[in-house]
């Protein structure tokens, strides 16, 4: 008895596949691109998970900082900022082109702020992430003017997030 066996008749011709001209992909899609219905109506990020609107985040450091798309906002670098949109006013707003004094003196005046509102923004993002698309990530240049509003989302799953910085205790950190 042999190993396999075919199905199809000896005489009978093999189907053809038609490969597609190289024209047909663009350049710009590449592996892992999702293919839609250009017709199709938007889909949303994160359906059916509990957003917040409106979150501010400034980089106060002097290197940038990229944040993940995954990432726990609470437990990202601390030189990351958050703020409401009524804290911004309240913050001062650079030049294109800032002084090397009217940077520390916004820096200043931000690391003020974030220190009155600490415990405020830490319970805004505490259990949070941003509503972007998995895999992406937003970059924060230093110390520029206050970026968003950006949407949080809460961390969905079993809701437990490892540690990711080093001056916190170690372990899984339960977020319920």
């Amino acid at each position: 008895m042999p190993y396999f066996r075919t199905t199809a008749s000896p005489t009978a011709t093999p189907p053809t596949t038609v490969t597609p001209p190289a024209t047909a992909l663009p350049s710009r899609y590449g592996p892992g691109h999702i293919w839609t219905d250009p017709t199709a109506p938007d889909l949303e990020l994160n359906q059916g998970l509990a957003k917040t609107d409106g979150v501010y985040v400034q980089n106060i450091g002097d290197r940038p900082i990229q944040v993940g798309s995954h990432a726990h906002l609470a437990d990202i670098n601390p030189d990351l900022k958050f703020f409401t949109e009524s804290e911004v006013r309240r913050l001062d707003v650079l030049p294109p082109e800032p002084t090397a004094a009217e940077v520390e003196a916004a820096r200043a005046k931000s690391k003020a702020l974030a220190e009155q509102t600490g415990d405020a923004a830490a319970e805004r993002v505490h259990g949070n992430r941003f509503d972007i698309r998995s895999g992406a990530s937003l970059r924060f240049e230093p110390m520029s003017n206050p970026d968003g509003p950006h949407a949080l989302v809460a961390i969905g799953g079993k809701r437990l997030v490892p540690g990711i910085r080093l001056d916190k205790r170690s372990g899984e950190e339960s977020l319920d």
